[in-house]
């Protein structure tokens, strides 16, 4: 409610998470990603409701547009992009005008077997998606298999992975859940990782 004590809207998006699959297939579970100021010792109540309301005005959307081989989220506080073909994790971050990530090809999640052999993210992106976009956030998912290079290692690769990335208008941070996997439907033996790691040269 505004200080007048009347509903008044605030930035969201709305997500159908889960539907009632009898009768009249109406929402179950709705995610709800919104915005509002915190002030300390004040409380503040949201409704959720379908009253008509007047679109808000805000200041920071996010958003993400498709740009040839990559994908670029802004948020008001940063851009970011991600690379489709060759998912290094971030290919490039933009705060201010200002490149803040160096290029490599060494970026990205990598793998390490018991042997001292790298396994890389990049290598092996089988997709990159975004499953939800703003104005509040968007979300990418990153799929694929640590591969390693020049023909050593397990061949088939060290591990999948499952990244979402979650960006939030007017912020400058990525929040992010990194799934890694070793499901083969055949086995490939016992593979022994020594060390994963999240590499970012800056």
């Amino acid at each position: 409610k505004g200080p007048d004590g009347k509903l008044a809207a605030i930035p969201a998006q709305f997500r159908p998470l889960a539907r009632w699959w009898r009768g009249d297939n109406s929402l179950r579970w709705l995610l709800v990603d919104f915005q509002a100021a915190d002030v300390p010792g004040e409380k503040k109540v949201v409704y959720l409701t379908d009253a008509k309301l007047d679109t808000p005005a805000s200041q920071n959307v996010a958003t993400v547009e498709e740009k040839g081989d990559t994908l670029v989220v802004a948020t008001g506080a940063a851009v970011f992009t991600i690379n489709k073909k060759q998912f290094n994790f971030l290919q490039s971050v933009m705060i201010e005008g200002q490149e803040m990530l160096a290029a490599s090809s060494d970026t990205g999640t990598v793998i390490e077997d018991r042997l001292g052999q790298k396994y890389y993210a990049a290598d092996g992106t089988r997709e990159v998606t975004v499953i939800e976009k703003g104005p509040v956030r968007v979300c990418i998912r990153a799929r694929g298999q640590h591969v390693p290079r020049e023909g050593k290692g397990y061949s088939r690769g060290m591990y999948g992975y499952d990244v979402f990335m979650n960006f939030y208008a007017g912020a400058a941070d990525v929040g992010v859940d990194v799934v890694l996997h070793n499901n083969f439907q055949k086995s490939i033996g016992e593979p022994l990782m020594e060390d994963a790691s999240l590499i970012l040269k800056l």
